[in-house]
């Protein structure tokens, strides 16, 4: 477990089928350690969905689109039974930092579509098998009946570029671009997932930089407790959100999304103590964060923009104890 309290950070960022295979393709590739200074891989050639080990483990680098700031966050295979593989970590806290992008693929990911969860809904951002060409619909976090179209291409993986997919998914009727991300074949794993939620360039991106097996790690499971955009002039949008927190949360985590002038708070306060994040607004959008040991129990989570822009705050009770 981490310790009590951290201090919150502010870093400035640009913006927040088929059933598995029992056996991979002759033509799998299942290196178990690589050179010096290259990453091991495992996965397979085929369109098939990949079939993960305990063990599979990668290394992703978090940035925004427009600043130099960088979080790593290591994603480990902990257990699969055919229909979801449960995805743990090797640091909580770094994932507890990366994770309220939604871009890397932590807790319960679906086998057959190697969707991860993002408030509620799954990430889905490809189905199998793969084919150039291929569309389909569906709901994410903040983008109902997004609109996924997959092309065949070559992405840019830990060893070079190799032939993959690339996905884009657009918001429902419209050219703007919500989700966008490229997959691996040959590794099994996505190598780059990025939001645009709209804009020309990432709001946020995760790039694939080692894959490896044989991996250990602690689980990650993730509740929501709170989620919402508060601004100064709407007096509705500023009352407390309430929260139940179970027996088996060891953390909970504060995400602060802020965009305009002015000064911001955001807490949580709960029997076991309270945190906050807070900073102070620009043009730009800015990511603030911070945690605290959970207590099981009520508690309530604040947001107090004092500016003419916006406070996106969420919250989550974060499991990482054993099995």
């Amino acid at each position: 477990m981490r310790p009590a309290l951290a201090v919150a950070l502010l870093v400035v960022l640009a913006g927040c089928a088929d059933e598995p295979k029992d056996d991979g393709p002759a033509d799998a590739a299942t290196e178990t350690s690589g050179p010096a200074g290259t990453p091991a891989v495992q996965g397979t050639n085929s369109t098939s969905a990949p079939r993960w080990q305990v063990g599979d483990t990668w290394t992703w680098s978090v940035r925004s689109g427009a600043t130099a700031d960088v979080y790593e966050a290591v994603s480990v295979v902990l257990a699969a039974d055919g229909t979801t593989y449960q995805v743990g970590t090797t640091d909580p806290t770094d994932a507890m930092t990366a994770y309220p992008f939604h871009l890397v693929n932590l807790g319960p990911v679906d086998a057959a579509t190697l969707a991860w969860q993002a408030h509620g809904t799954p990430v889905q951002l490809i189905r199998f098998p793969l084919a150039d060409g291929d569309r389909f619909t569906t709901d994410f976090w903040s983008a109902p009946g997004a609109e996924v179209e997959v092309t065949a291409g070559d992405v840019t993986t830990p060893r070079g570029s190799e032939p993959g997919f690339r996905t884009v998914a657009r918001y429902a009727g419209a050219d703007a671009v919500f989700m966008e991300a490229d997959y691996s074949p040959r590794l099994g794993q996505f190598v780059r997932v990025a939001t645009r939620f709209g804009g020309e360039e990432p709001f946020a991106e995760a790039t694939l930089t080692q894959a490896a097996v044989n991996g250990t790690g602690q689980p990650f499971r993730v509740t929501d407790l709170a989620r919402w955009t508060a601004r100064a002039d709407d007096p509705n949008t500023l009352a407390p959100r309430t929260f139940t927190v179970a027996a088996d949360a060891d953390q909970l985590f504060l995400a602060c999304f802020i965009t305009g002038q002015g000064a911001y708070t955001a807490g949580i306060a709960q029997r076991g103590g309270a945190v906050s994040c807070q900073g102070q607004g620009t043009d730009a959008t800015s990511y603030a964060w911070a945690y605290t040991a959970a207590a099981e129990g009520t508690g309530s989570v604040t947001a107090t923009p004092a500016g003419p822009g916006t406070l996106t705050t969420e919250a989550f009770a974060i499991d990482i104890g054993d099995g």
